[in-house]
């Protein structure tokens, strides 16, 4: 069996805040020795004074060290690998560099502490924050998994600039935990990303080795690290998404970049944008509810296509224009395959053509009952019952269909709005909808919106003429082909629900409220692997 060489050979040495100098060694990584303390201790040997300011730069170029590694001791290498310059690793590097070319020259720095960079050279900077504990290696934690894909979604985004340099405080835990799960993302064996993270000083690999078993293991990634899903990660093809269209292989799944524009409606502009819909545009408001339940529909196909898993399907429709998207949505997934049941608590639909919709629906054999079901029999629950006209808190029997919603293990999609939630401020009253796993905004997304950490964000509702994206300055993303929804999940940041501001050219991702279930930007390997910069 191999065993992997001593940490000696790293040859890193920590150092105090004074004059220092910088050489390459084998591993690609930038060594930072300290001139006036001849007396540095290697890795931490030895009794350290816990005052004494000693830091390692830990810095290194990823793609470079894994290229250097002896072929006949890692004869396994991915179809597509990391190339060198594309990234980047290092500690904080704040006061031990004067210029960025000791850290590579990056574009883009992501910095995993909880304190901000004060300084990246000019680049563009991207916040992630995780407490530095034993946690970070536990990937079976709500709160790292949703860590994490949020990382490869910055990382997938077709406009983020290369090189990256990703770090946390020492460069050790965190980083070393966001590294390997890039890795494994783009094929990489353990013992590749285990030799990797073990040049790092101080580095406990036995941690790393339940964290990668975890990785490949555990059921919560079992639907991310399969063939099927590596496959198009290492494709050749790459898309291009902009503000005028996005392309690329039909088989992609089409997600809008990360950083792209994105207008919000108050529930005041809401109302007005669908007046002068039906007014001088002259659409119906029939025809504009079926378009949006045909979105709600695509954008489920979209995500849980696996019929075997997700075929029953729960549709709970309120009494209103959002129930009336859901019973259209019903409709088309019947179609689609999926085997719907529809719970319509209202004796009876208010409007001929609601009536007209259940008229559909039971013509197709699709069962309609007033009763809440048996929540475990259906995977996949539909949230249309409340849209943006909603305030005030869900009134029965909504607001006890809500909370079974909430106590069960059901994946939840909410239509434009989780219902019980303020169309501008959220779930306020604490009885909505909470940790939906997808929501479809409709024409464009509200401003409750921002504060939705789920894992799909979709945008449904193709059919706003120009002279209304004018009238109500909205910036949103094309639609590819011919598909009636787009995944916009990256292009929101996020703090705490409140919009995310800077001045300093630093977008921030913080982790307020978490979802269990973490995926791979889909792209995160053809932009790392590619040679060129985008």
């Amino acid at each position: 069996m191999y065993s992997p060489p001593p940490r000696s050979c790293s040859r890193v040495f920590s150092f105090k805040f004074c004059s220092v100098s910088s050489y390459p060694n084998r591993h690609n990584e930038l060594i930072v020795r300290d001139q006036g303390n001849r007396n540095d201790r290697r890795h931490g040997g030895g009794h350290r004074n816990h005052h004494d300011k000693r830091r390692t730069l830990n810095f290194r170029d990823i793609g470079a060290t894994l290229s250097g590694f002896d072929k006949r001791q890692f004869p396994k290498r991915p179809v597509k690998p990391l190339a060198v310059g594309r990234l980047l690793r290092s500690a904080a590097f704040e006061g031990l560099v004067a210029d960025a070319k000791k850290i590579g020259n990056p574009k883009t720095v992501i910095n995993f502490r909880m304190k901000k960079d004060r300084n990246v050279f000019g680049a563009h900077s991207v916040y992630l924050p995780l407490p530095n504990t034993d946690n970070v290696y536990d990937v079976t934690s709500s709160e790292v998994q949703v860590w994490l894909r949020k990382l490869l979604q910055v990382l997938a985004s077709p406009t983020l600039e290369f090189p990256v340099l990703m770090h946390c405080k020492s460069g050790k835990d965190r980083t070393g935990v966001a590294v390997a799960a890039v890795l494994v993302a783009l094929g990489y064996s353990d013992h590749y990303i285990l030799e990797e993270f073990s040049i790092t000083p101080r580095s406990n690999r036995s941690k790393l080795e339940k964290t990668l078993l975890d990785m490949r293991r555990q059921e919560i990634f079992s639907a991310i690290f399969i063939p099927e899903v590596v496959k198009p990660l290492v494709a050749a093809t790459t898309i291009t998404t902009t503000m005028t269209g996005l392309s690329g292989s039909s088989s992609d799944t089409k997600l809008a970049s990360t950083g792209l524009p994105i207008s919000f409606l108050d529930q005041k502009s809401s109302i007005e944008l669908d007046v002068d819909l039906m007014g001088p545009y002259g659409y119906t408001l029939e025809q504009m509810m079926e378009l949006a339940g045909l979105s709600v529909a695509c954008a489920v196909y979209e995500k849980y296509s696996n019929l075997q898993k997700f075929g029953n399907v729960l549709i709970i429709c309120g009494p209103g224009n959002n129930g009336g998207d859901g019973l259209v949505a019903a409709r088309h997934l019947w179609h689609f395959g999926y085997r719907p049941y529809v719970v319509y608590p209202r004796k009876e639909a208010k409007t001929d053509f609601l009536k007209a919709l259940q008229k559909q629906l039971a013509g197709l054999g699709v069962k309609i009952d007033t009763q809440m079901q048996d929540l475990n029999a259906y995977p996949l629950v539909i949230d249309s019952m409340f849209g943006f006209s909603f305030k005030g808190t869900p009134r029965e029997p909504y607001g006890g269909i809500i909370e079974k919603i909430n106590q069960s293990k059901s994946i939840v999609v909410c239509v434009d709005v989780p219902s019980g939630w303020h169309v501008e401020e959220g779930n306020i009253s604490g009885k909505g909808i909470r940790n939906p796993d997808m929501l479809v905004s409709l024409t464009a997304p509200k401003v409750c919106a921002k504060q939705f950490n789920g894992r799909y964000h979709m945008l449904g509702g193709r059919f706003i003429p120009p002279g209304i994206a004018t009238k109500y300055k909205l910036d949103l993303p094309s639609y590819p082909g011919s598909l009636q929804c787009v995944d916009i999940s990256s292009c929101i940041p996020k703090e705490q629900g409140k919009e995310v501001t800077d001045a300093s050219n630093e977008t921030i991702i913080v982790m307020a409220g978490v979802n269990p279930k973490f995926e791979l930007g889909n792209s995160v390997s053809r932009i790392l692997a590619s040679s060129s910069t985008l």
